[in-house]
């Protein structure tokens, strides 16, 4: 089944389709954030892994980036999920153990709470640390 088949069910937005422009085969915008769980699910029965979690402060709001591949055939896929600063999502880690260290990671910096993910920590920043430093909003601390 072709991910665009698999993304027909899903309200979205399709967004840049140059593989040449953006490095992706596919990019989306999902609609609701709740798609993202049997979204992975169907991709992961189509053998797509996931490659990365990230995120970016768009000023209204948090855009999570989601990237999945395959292996057999290099074939990535982008899926955008917007939400508001205090929104939490989805974990993806009972499809994928290495989602615990991707949202551990936008949690650290952007404060984005993946619920179900029974790890969620700082990695990188320090533990206590006031704010997350990717956030436009934030302020250094001054010595």
């Amino acid at each position: 089944m072709s991910v665009i088949t698999i993304l027909d069910s899903f309200d979205k937005e399709v967004l840049e389709q140059s593989y040449e422009k953006n490095g992706f085969n596919h990019s989306y915008l999902l609609r609701k954030k709740d798609d993202i769980i049997e979204l992975t699910k169907r991709l992961k029965e189509e053998e797509y892994f996931l490659e990365t979690i990230t995120a970016v402060d768009k000023k209204e709001k948090i855009r999570l980036i989601y990237i999945f591949n395959k292996m057999q055939k290099v074939h990535r896929v982008a899926v955008y999920l917007d939400i508001d600063y205090s929104e939490d999502v989805p974990s993806l880690i009972d499809f994928f153990k290495s989602a615990d260290w991707f949202e551990s990671e936008v949690y650290d910096f952007f404060g984005v709470k993946f619920t179900g993910n029974p790890n969620l920590k700082r990695l990188l920043t320090p533990e206590g640390m006031e704010g997350y430093p990717l956030l436009k909003s934030w302020k250094a601390e001054e010595d």
